[in-house]
């Protein structure tokens, strides 16, 4: 009986890059490093059109100009620490003023109660929007002016000079942050990383293909190698992304808001009408700095989706919470798929002091 035997084709496969998962910067780097080796490479023998490797140089060029742009980012790092270090003395300047009204030298006292006076509609400014806050901060050292004496009494001076100097390169840092994105007008770095993810994938194909479909056996070994060299890159940007995740903790500022927020949680569902132990946070955020959202699951409520109900919240500088109001549909607005509705859901709960 004879055997059966089919020669299949040695092939030559490069490995599945699972590079979506990368952050930007580990992305980028990857594109960059393959793309060098290719680049290298014959690019008649391995069917690679001029079209093709300007298409994935562009997108790796414009994935570099998206990675800087992300200096907003450090912008708006640099505006929240500012605006802590701003807090900070507007605290201290109105702790001074209210000490002094008890003070036993009586001209003291009086110009703290002159001051007192004037500041008493500033009161409060450290928890307002940060770039009312500046507006704010920029009025009251106006209004500061006109009682040089008391202020001089009181020993202010140096307080109200670092606080001007700290309000204005906060609005400095937030022109630049500004100008950047407006300059930019660039495509959200998400769909040009899908649309590089795309080239490269298009060029591994060819690759391949060109190994199978080799016009002698001796093209066969360089495109081999190049292969091996490619799935190296791979496999090491795997295990770098794998001991990332592993050791990817959150950072203590963030630990510590997230700890506020769950402080928080209880208040804000007495008030909003809640059964204790009610609402929990699920994990999950959006946004960034001080308008960033936070996720409370409703516990054993379920959307009209079928998925658990939740609720979405944002903290204010003092810790409370507060809702976040879905958006209205305009007048013959359609409601988008899987969208929120025109109105505020309360998917069946039974609140506090209701029949």
């Amino acid at each position: 009986m004879e055997h059966f035997n089919v020669k299949i084709p040695k092939m030559k496969l490069v490995d599945v890059a699972r590079c979506a998962r990368y952050t930007n910067s580990h992305h980028l780097q990857f594109m960059f490093n393959v793309y060098a080796l290719v680049k290298a490479g014959d690019k008649v023998k391995l069917h690679l059109t001029d079209e093709l490797l300007k298409s994935w140089n562009d997108c790796i060029e414009l994935e570099t100009e998206l990675n800087k742009q992300a200096t907003a980012t450090v912008h708006t790092e640099q505006m929240a620490a500012l605006d802590r270090q701003r807090d900070t003395l507007l605290t201290n300047l109105f702790g001074i003023v209210r000490v002094q009204l008890k003070s036993p030298v009586q001209a003291v006292k009086e110009a703290a109660q002159k001051l007192d006076k004037a500041l008493g509609v500033y009161a409060g400014i450290q928890s307002k929007a940060a770039d009312a806050e500046t507006a704010e901060v920029r009025g009251l050292l106006k209004d500061l002016e006109r009682f040089s004496a008391e202020m001089t009494a009181l020993g202010l001076a140096p307080v109200t000079a670092e606080l001007k100097a700290v309000n204005e390169k906060f609005q400095t840092v937030y022109n630049e942050r500004q100008v950047k994105v407006v300059d930019a007008k660039l495509p959200p770095l998400v769909e040009v990383r899908s649309q590089t993810d795309a080239v490269f994938n298009a060029v591994c194909h060819y690759i391949e293909a060109s190994y199978l479909l080799a016009a002698t056996e001796d093209d066969r070994p360089p495109i081999e190698r190049l292969v091996d060299q490619i799935n190296q890159e791979i496999d090491h940007f795997k295990t770098a992304y794998k001991q990332s995740a592993a050791q990817k903790k959150p950072s203590p500022a963030v630990k510590e808001r997230e700890e506020k927020l769950k402080a928080a949680i209880p208040a804000f569902a007495e008030k909003a009408g809640y059964d204790e132990g009610t609402l929990t946070y699920t994990g999950k955020g959006k946004g960034a700095g001080m308008k960033r959202q936070y996720e409370l699951a409703i516990k054993d409520r379920k959307g009209a989706d079928g998925k658990p109900a939740t609720i979405w919240v944002v903290m204010n500088k003092d810790g409370t919470l507060f809702l976040v109001e879905e958006k209205k549909l305009k007048a013959n607005e359609k409601p988008k798929t899987g969208g929120g509705t025109t109105e505020q859901p309360d998917f069946g709960i039974k609140r506090k002091n209701q029949p």
